[in-house]
């Protein structure tokens, strides 16, 4: 496999849309970067908490695969460091590990193990640095229902007082032989010393393989993930967790668009900005709108979770493009 390549940009629409934003941004420059991974290295995953940002990666030899990461300053990247290794790593380019920064310092990770003889039978695997990478927590699963099924696609994010918060798509209520049953979106979190606080069901019937995202926001963490309706409608959906609860998930917009299949991609967002493939008659077009709307907006919006849209197009792709009032 050839080497990691990262690069310091933004995921912006600029260069990738023909649509121009009614309030022009400054020009953003994609810059190619040494990177800090090693040969056969895959599965890159960025993550970034106020100025820290984090590349995390695979590196693969032979059966076995150790999850490594290294943090970005004004110097260039640290020392590569592992933070576990083991020959029972699920491995596929959709549902890729990651480790953050909490505000506290903490580093946690997160990545996905085989459980069972069951091609998707997987475990999600969490663990915590207290020194700044040099060692790890031993890993542990939010969720204990001890089923041979798919557990994944999990997403972090800082909870209140210092804690980590997860969402992940768990099939526990599936039979993998007969290819029935609801994956649904569960979400726990854990106190700053790692203790398991609760586990909730975010949403019961969720599409079976795609992935999911979290934004930080002044009005709570934003999780986007795509739905699956009982007519197998897949839209985008948002939850809010404020207060130690989540909100009622709410439609994003309705695409409407119905495949009996899991298209699994999903919305990767930054703060409540995001973008999605969706269906689309030839060519196909792209929706813009906002993921979760300001104070202000959703007062006016009677709790509408978007603002606006328009449409563009881009290399026959339907990609629906976010952006939100507040500057990136």
């Amino acid at each position: 496999m050839k080497r990691l390549i990262a690069c310091v940009a933004l995921l912006t629409i600029a260069g990738v849309c023909s649509y121009t934003f009614a309030r022009p941004e400054s020009t953003w420059a994609v810059q190619p970067l040494a990177s800090p991974a090693g040969p056969n290295s895959t599965e890159p995953q960025v993550t970034i908490q106020g100025d820290r940002v984090i590349l995390s990666w695979l590196e693969v030899a032979g059966k076995r695969a150790t999850l490594k990461f290294a943090e970005r300053s004004a110097s260039g990247w640290s020392a590569a460091q592992t933070v576990t290794s083991s020959d029972n790593f699920f491995i596929n380019e959709y549902d890729v590990p990651s480790v953050k920064a909490l505000p506290d310092g903490t580093l946690a990770a997160y990545w996905i193990e085989n459980n069972g003889p069951e091609p998707d039978a997987t475990n999600v695997r969490l663990s915590w640095s207290k020194d700044k990478g040099h060692t790890w927590s031993r890993g542990v699963s939010p969720h204990h229902d001890g089923t041979e099924t798919e557990h994944g696609f999990a997403s972090l994010f800082a909870a209140s007082g210092g804690g980590l918060g997860v969402i992940w798509i768990d099939g526990r209520a599936t039979d993998p032989e007969k290819e029935t049953g609801d994956m649904s979106l569960r979400s726990s979190v854990y106190s700053p010393e790692g203790k398991q606080l609760n586990e909730t069901v975010v949403k019961s019937r969720v599409c079976e393989c795609c992935s999911t995202s979290v934004a930080q926001t002044s009005d709570g963490v934003i999780a986007a993930f795509r739905n699956r309706s009982a007519t197998e409608v897949r839209n985008i959906y948002t939850a809010r967790f404020a207060g130690g609860h989540w909100d009622t998930p709410t439609a994003v917009h309705d695409d409407a668009w119905k495949i009996e299949a899991c298209p699994i991609t999903a919305p990767p967002s930054a703060r409540t900005a995001g973008t999605w493939p969706s269906r689309g008659l030839w060519p196909r077009t792209t929706r813009a709108t906002r993921l979760w709307p300001s104070p202000t907006t959703r007062a006016k919006a009677s709790g509408s979770p978007f603002a606006w849209t328009t449409r563009v197009r881009w290399a026959g792709w339907a990609f629906n493009c976010c952006r939100t009032d507040r500057r990136l």
